[in-house]
């Protein structure tokens, strides 16, 4: 465990998906709680900025990555890099912490954000910024516990392996607005999420069919769910199956979701 005194914190994780951002929920918790007072800024993908905005109690401000050679999520346009890199190296962050994967290939940007030390994970052999603060990364390691480990490394003890997702009013009022929503109150029902952000990553909709007519046939209530572009997936599940589903794919944001779960 290393001993820290912080007042201004930069973290990286320029990742997309909901399930990314939650894995790491409980390692901010820990940081917040182990330094109340200090800034804690977020560089990561503009379109994650509403759903940063449920975590104000986490994150103090949302930097939008720039883009970054072989970092996908986000589009490259090399001439933003210089005047980025500029503006937080004049920010004198105390500590930069790399929080996105392995480090590959976002060590060496954590460390041009110029902060006094930086920390985070590096691959076995591969560059290593700061022996005392960078660990070696164990692939097999469950994320939460991953990022967890870190926090500790830096002083910061876990507050629960919890994830944190704060619902409001409006996700309830959201979820009442559904026509189908008073059929849920009180029922037996299983939510099905049957999409995923890369389809190599999905499983074929006739599974989750398969486990739906099973979960439909204990007495569960069926309620098929997904963004807008998932829909055609949720469809084809419903079309898969053999007893009635109610789908809400496309019909509720992730509030609402929530609320239903």
């Amino acid at each position: 465990m290393v001993e820290l005194a912080l007042d201004r914190i930069v973290l990286v994780r320029a990742l997309k998906g909901l399930g990314d951002f939650l894995c790491v929920t409980p390692a901010l918790r820990s940081l917040r709680h182990a330094f109340p007072s200090a800034h804690l800024a977020l560089v990561g993908l503009e379109s994650t900025r509403g759903l940063l905005a449920r975590y104000t109690h986490l994150i103090d401000e949302l930097i939008p990555f720039p883009g970054f050679p072989g970092i996908p999520e986000e589009t490259l346009d090399v001439t933003r890099l210089p005047a980025f890199f500029a503006a937080m190296q004049a920010r004198r962050f105390d500590l930069a912490i790399q929080m996105h994967g392995n480090g590959s290939l976002l060590n060496p940007f954590t460390v041009m954000l110029g902060a006094a030390r930086s920390a985070g994970y590096h691959a076995p052999g591969a560059y290593c910024p700061d022996p005392a603060l960078y660990l070696p990364l164990s692939e097999d390691e469950h994320e939460v516990r991953r990022w967890l480990r870190l926090a500790a490394h830096l002083g910061t003890p876990a507050r629960g392996e919890q994830l944190d997702f704060p619902l409001h009013r409006a996700d309830w009022d959201a979820l009442d607005a559904l026509p189908e929503a008073a059929t849920l109150l009180g029922s037996q029902h299983v939510v099905i999420h049957p999409g995923a952000t890369e389809a190599a990553r999905r499983w074929l909709p006739a599974h989750f069919a398969a486990v739906a007519d099973r979960l439909a046939a204990d007495g569960f209530r069926v309620v098929l769910t997904g963004t807008t572009d998932e829909a055609p997936i949720a469809a084809e599940v419903e079309r898969a199956m053999r007893r009635p589903a109610l789908n809400l794919a496309g019909r509720t944001g992730l509030g609402a979701l929530a609320a239903l779960l």
